[in-house]
């Protein structure tokens, strides 16, 4: 009687066990599941986040080239204005100076014929 109670509870005890461990199972390769799921999904997301930032790397690049070259441009056309100022201003000022020298010559001759010191002096 009690004894085989006992190897009838035991069976039923290791049963219960048996089912417990495989509903533990169950629910580890579950959540592993989910888990995995997860994380593909965090890894589907990344991806999705990183090719966004990587599909907008072509505008970004024309829109940096396009800002570089506007610099550019602008800096040369600058430079191109300085350069024709100067040559402008250095022949201004080479048309000026010979024209004052031109007109210091003058009046020096003008002083030198005037003058009584180059009376007295006869010339060679």
């Amino acid at each position: 009687g009690i004894r085989q109670k006992l190897i009838a509870e035991d069976a039923s005890l290791q049963l219960m066990n048996k089912g417990l461990e495989d509903i533990k199972t169950k629910l580890d390769e579950g959540m592993k599941s989910i888990s995995d799921q997860l994380g593909n999904d965090m890894n589907l997301d990344k991806l999705q986040q990183i090719f966004l930032l990587v599909s907008t790397l072509p505008k970004q690049m024309e829109a940096s080239l396009f800002k570089v070259q506007n610099e550019l441009q602008n800096s040369l056309t600058k430079e191109i204005q300085i350069t024709t100022c100067l040559s402008a201003c250095k022949e201004s000022l080479c048309l000026h100076d010979l024209v004052t020298l031109q007109a210091i010559v003058g009046s020096l001759k003008t002083l030198k014929q005037n003058s009584p010191v180059a009376a007295a002096i006869p010339p060679k």
